[in-house]
């Protein structure tokens, strides 16, 4: 059997049983941070746009979009939630296959899930399986497909979450096959978008495209049974690598891929948070401050060379993508977790760009895609360095309260604490009462922080 097939087959027939108490407390946190990022990027410039864009079609009332009392067609609800969450590129991340699985997996689901009137038991399920599939094809696709040039959020998170519909619809082996084969001529996205409003534009097609095929298939929309491995097909085509895997039931119930998701504390590119952690533990343990330091020297992965490593970023999104300017940020107090910190006015700063000036990032390749070292070099001569790697989580009372945290932060603490309660009644809740209460929940609150301009 091909990779569509077992897929296809491991995402309808997983248990709920198979699914650890773990991997859906992890599953919760990512909605709570997918509910904050998705509340604040409500209001940035490619959330706005698109949102205009769906007014104007109109359409059915299936589905809710964040900010608004009006409910759209589900494939829409998911392209505008997907942007959304994606657009102050603050939402989770997994390193498997350096993708963002909940922008597209919850956006799709949630939005299909609410069109059915669905449990919220069923899609918990349904979002968990999908967030295991796109890390189980991202890892299949390997590392080769990511330098190639594709948005992993977008490939293999549209191929996910299209499964997680497949499971939401509880569709039979047959029609899965062909909604990943429908899913796999239509997913796309391409890495030379980062730094502007392509990129989330790439999750929130990815969200939609995931309904649109299952909702196709549905229908008996035909397509080729083993699209994912097939000559011609999405591997051969997009740079694939094509790893061995093993029985994926037996993993997702020894070692879910899903449960090793990292959330993000700064609000930047996820490729510069170890370094960032680095300089953030010599300033502090050594009590360095920026005037001391002469140079800064960052080691990181060759692979991240293209992904953030801009040098002299012009706007607030493009600084998210720049070592430089981010280590400078945090090296001279800009609070780099506030989203408002990134405007493009940032980039103009006279005292960051001589700072940032001082960042000598290198590729090294004895270095994970999550870790890096910094070294630090002061005038007084004195030389401390910091190897950071953010693959040592910390444990889940940790994460979660870190979490919290950052929801709190983002769209104030008691719309966090109502959203967080309703996540945790989920199981027992319908998804269209869920999504009216987190709604309302978000409309009640009144917000601290101020927007970004970009």
């Amino acid at each position: 059997m091909g990779l569509t097939r077992d897929i296809a087959q491991f995402a309808i027939g997983a248990s709920g049983d198979e699914v650890s108490k773990q991997a859906r407390a992890v599953m919760a946190l990512s909605i709570m941070d997918w509910f904050s990022v998705a509340i604040a990027g409500k209001d940035e410039p490619v959330t706005r746009i698109v949102f205009q864009f769906i007014q104007k079609e109109g359409g059915a009332a299936q589905s809710s979009i964040l900010g608004s009392s009006t409910k759209y067609p589900a494939r829409a609800a998911a392209f505008a939630n997907g942007v959304a969450s994606h657009a102050l590129d603050y939402d989770d991340t997994h390193f498997a296959y350096v993708g963002h699985p909940s922008a597209v997996i919850v956006s799709a689901t949630l939005a299909l899930a609410e069109s059915r009137k669905c449990t919220g038991q069923k899609f918990l399920d349904a979002a968990l399986i999908g967030a295991e599939s796109a890390c189980l094809i991202g890892t299949w696709l390997g590392r080769g497909h990511y330098q190639a040039g594709f948005h992993q959020t977008a490939t293999a998170g549209c191929l996910g979450a299209t499964l997680a519909c497949a499971r939401l619809l509880e569709f039979d082996m047959k029609k899965a096959q062909h909604a990943l084969g429908i899913a796999s001529t239509r997913t796309a996205g391409l890495k030379s978008q980062f730094g502007t409003m392509g990129k989330p534009y790439n999750a929130g097609a990815a969200a939609a495209n995931a309904v649109e095929s299952v909702l196709l298939a549905e229908h008996g929309f035909t397509s080729a049974g083993n699209a994912l491995e097939c000559e011609q097909g999405f591997s051969a085509t997009h740079a694939g690598e094509e790893h061995q895997l093993g029985n994926f039931t037996e993993r997702f119930r020894n070692n879910c891929l899903f449960e090793s998701v990292q959330h993000k504390f700064h609000s930047c590119c996820h490729g510069i948070h170890a370094s960032l952690e680095a300089l953030a533990q010599i300033m502090e343990e050594h009590r360095v401050s920026h005037e001391e330091i002469k140079r800064v020297s960052v080691s990181v992965n060759p692979r991240w060379m293209k992904v953030c490593d801009i040098k002299q970023p012009k706007t607030g999104l493009q600084a998210k993508f720049s070592y430089r300017f981010a280590l400078a940020m945090l090296a001279l107090g800009i609070d780099t977790a506030a989203p408002a910190s990134f405007v493009d006015e940032i980039c103009q700063s006279m005292e960051l760009g001589e700072f940032a000036g001082r960042v000598q990032v290198e590729p090294d390749s004895e270095h994970p895609d999550t870790a890096a070292t910094v070294t630090i070099e002061a005038h007084s001569g004195s030389i401390h360095d910091q190897y950071y790697d953010l693959e040592n989580l910390p444990d889940l009372a940790v994460r979660t309260r870190k979490v919290r945290s950052k929801a709190g932060s983002l769209i104030g603490e008691t719309a966090a604490r109502q959203i967080w309660n309703l996540i945790q009644a989920l199981p027992h809740t319908s998804i269209d009462r869920f999504m009216q209460d987190a709604i309302a929940s978000d409309q009640a609150e009144s917000r601290v922080w101020p927007r970004s301009e970009r």
